[in-house]
């Protein structure tokens, strides 16, 4: 399996008390994880969001936060995770 991975945002995303998110660390998912994003949410970019938000454990309202930029990066680090899983295809599109 793999080892989590800490990505560094552009744009680090605040949250209510002051603080600001600069960095999110994704966990490897698992089934469940998948299988949550892909039942509970309609659409490419609202599971994206779930599988950030349940992989990251910050709030969905840290990940709706974050620019489209650091959103792609995040993505693309679950993307790493499910081609190594198998889930997805290399030369897929869509």
């Amino acid at each position: 399996m793999k080892e989590p991975t800490t990505i560094t945002l552009e744009d680090p995303v605040e949250k209510k008390s002051g603080d600001q998110v600069a960095e999110l660390t994704l966990r490897p998912p698992t089934m469940r994880d998948v299988r949550m994003a892909l039942d509970g949410a309609k659409g490419d970019v609202a599971q994206s969001i779930e599988l950030v938000t349940l992989l990251s454990g910050q709030p969905r309202v840290i990940v709706e936060g974050m620019t489209p930029q650091d959103f792609a990066k995040a993505s693309d680090a679950v993307a790493d995770f499910l081609g190594a899983l198998g889930l997805l295809s290399s030369d897929s599109e869509g």
